[in-house]
């Protein structure tokens, strides 16, 4: 009778792995470098020929060739702004950019792109543009030495970038993308305006003669850089920072150093390791207000990543830039030389109908005859605008007038005579880039009964098994009066051992004492996307509150971030 044979584990080629209590990456010499914490909580760093997963019986393997430069074993960084300064240093050495802060914007994303991208709802892509000869290409070719799974690509096949992307998430670095053939950007479409949110997945029927499954869904979540002469199509530019290239006026190098590119690589190996240490228990944004739109989303990995409060600084500025010439571009497009004309014509209507005659011919005034609108042109617009369509007596095309539509588009696109003279693009900077969800000021008249449902408190009945979570948040963002302060949240812990009407009797102290330090102009600062402070005490009488207030009011500062974290100033 022979003995069954165990069964050979499953092998796996893989660049790496990200797991609950380890992380891995594939180095040089065909091994793994391992983080992993150890059962006494510390974390220890080590080297793998291949790694062994218990949970599925499978063995990964590093990849034999790789699609990107590899880095070699972690290397001390010393501190984050130190490598910082040295990824800034690297990148001025070759590259001379027309706006000096766009350095910091790319450092930030690089800093970015090696921290475990799951912890993030949306990342950014590069776009860089200029005439030729301005050294885009080789700043691509600098990413690809210090990004993250940096793969440089001209001209691929539709096929190949699906699946690397899919199974590797690599930084993909595309060069050239305007001169690659149209068919294989159409395609490529789902894959790159899709693939800056966490999640995304793209749906995609193979070619003919291609193998696989009539229809194969496809991971697209990674970061991603561009170089071209040309401005990207509208919904590719909006997920980009466009970064503008000036010609180098002084001689640089003619090949890049890739023993410093190398050490580069090492240390962002470490510095992916140590962020992993630190990641957050939830990567849960929910209660973040993102007050620019799409502006804030292609910037809030960046200004998280960012390692000191005067880069912040520097690129809060660059946000708020970027988001005022989007408004100047949406005040001067032709949606709203359409809204305008409407307006200005509103008085002639019939029953309530404008023809569209009419506001093409006021369109076309100004217009040379090569660049002159038709029907159909400005009908586009209307369905965009969602203007619905109408008739006028003697059967010519018209719109129904929708007086509150036209308000909201008035106000949209910056139609008016906005009081004193300044116009919302003008005032748009005094907001905050995100802000938190506004809360009750008078948080204390929550807590009149036992059971209640507030989104503001919330104060769960003592048990006698579990510590009672009390959350409790002051606001000031819209309609608060006689406050100036930005939006705050902190938690406390309350002893399990209280009874449910001293547990009540305790919690409205805690909200007092909070509320009259905030009265007494303390200011608050978040650190989204996770409450930073958070005392870890139990409380069981108002001197333990009053204590911990006391030692914020020593900081000043209730959180581990600075005031002017994301926009939020004194």
């Amino acid at each position: 009778m022979t003995e069954d044979r165990p069964k050979e584990p499953v092998k796996f080629e893989s660049p790496g792995i990200v797991l609950e209590s380890r992380i891995a990456e594939a180095i040089q010499g065909n091994r793994y470098s391992i983080h992993q914490k150890m059962a006494n909580g510390s974390w220890e760093t080590s080297k793998e020929d291949s790694l062994i997963l218990p949970e599925s019986g499978r063995v990964l393997n590093p990849m034999k060739e790789t699609l990107w430069p590899l880095a070699g074993e972690p290397k001390d960084y010393g501190d984050d702004i130190s490598l910082f300064h040295e990824l800034f240093e690297f990148q001025t050495h070759y590259i001379e950019l027309k706006d000096k802060r766009s350095f910091d914007y790319v450092t930030s994303w690089i800093l970015m792109d090696w921290t475990p991208l799951e912890w993030f709802d949306s990342v950014s892509y590069l776009w860089f543009i200029a005439p030729p000869g301005r050294a885009k290409s080789r700043y691509l070719e600098l990413l690809e030495q210090v990004s993250y799974r940096g793969w440089l690509i001209t001209h691929p096949t539709v096929a190949s970038v699906f699946w690397a992307v899919d199974r590797f998430a690599p930084t993909v670095l595309s060069d050239n993308y305007e001169h690659w053939p149209r068919e294989t950007r159409n395609e490529l479409d789902g894959l790159f305006n899709a693939g800056y949110r966490r999640g995304a997945k793209v749906p995609r029927r193979p070619r003919e003669g291609e193998s696989g499954s009539e229809l194969q869904t496809y991971r697209v979540y990674s970061c991603k850089g561009f170089a071209g002469t040309r401005s990207p199509p509208p919904s590719l530019g909006s997920r980009c920072q466009f970064i503008p290239m000036a010609k180098n006026r002084n001689p640089t190098p003619l090949k890049i150093d890739m023993r410093w590119a190398q050490q580069l690589r090492d240390k962002l190996l470490a510095y992916r390791f140590r962020q992993f240490e630190k990641r957050p228990e939830t990567s849960d944004s929910t209660e973040i207000l993102n007050n620019y739109g799409r502006v804030g989303e292609i910037f809030y990995g960046v200004l998280e990543k960012a390692p000191n409060d005067k880069i912040r600084k520097t690129l809060t500025e660059l946000a708020l830039n970027l988001y005022d010439e989007q408004k100047e571009d949406e005040a001067t497009s032709l949606e709203a030389d359409v809204v305008r004309s409407i307006l200005a014509h509103q008085k002639e209507a019939e029953n309530n109908r404008l023809g569209w005659r009419l506001i093409l011919a006021d369109l076309n005034l100004q217009r040379d005859k090569d660049e002159k609108l038709t029907e159909k042109n400005i009908g586009w617009v209307g369905k965009r605008l969602h203007l619905k369509k109408g008739r006028l007596s003697d059967g010519k095309r018209a719109i129904v007038l929708n007086d509150k539509l036209l308000k909201q588009l008035s106000i949209t696109y910056d139609i008016g005579s906005p009081p004193q003279g300044t116009s919302k693009r003008q005032n748009v900077r005094k907001k905050a880039l995100f802000s938190l969800r506004k809360f009750n000021p008078d948080v204390s008249r929550n807590l009149k009964n036992e059971i209640r449902e507030t989104s503001d408190i919330t104060t769960p009945l003592s048990r006698p098994d579990v510590s009672d979570n009390l959350t409790f948040s002051v606001g000031t963002q819209g309609g608060v009066t006689g406050s100036t302060n930005p939006a705050a949240e902190i938690k406390v812990t309350v002893s399990s051992q209280l009874t449910p009407g001293r547990t009540r009797d305790l919690t409205q102290k805690i909200v007092r004492a909070f509320q009259d330090a905030v009265n007494r102009d303390h200011q608050l600062y978040l650190t989204p996307p996770t409450i930073i402070y958070r005392t870890g005490e139990s409380f069981e009488s108002l001197e333990d509150v009053k204590q911990v207030l006391a030692r914020m009011e020593k900081d000043r500062i209730l959180f581990q971030k600075s005031p002017d974290y994301y926009g939020l100033v004194k």
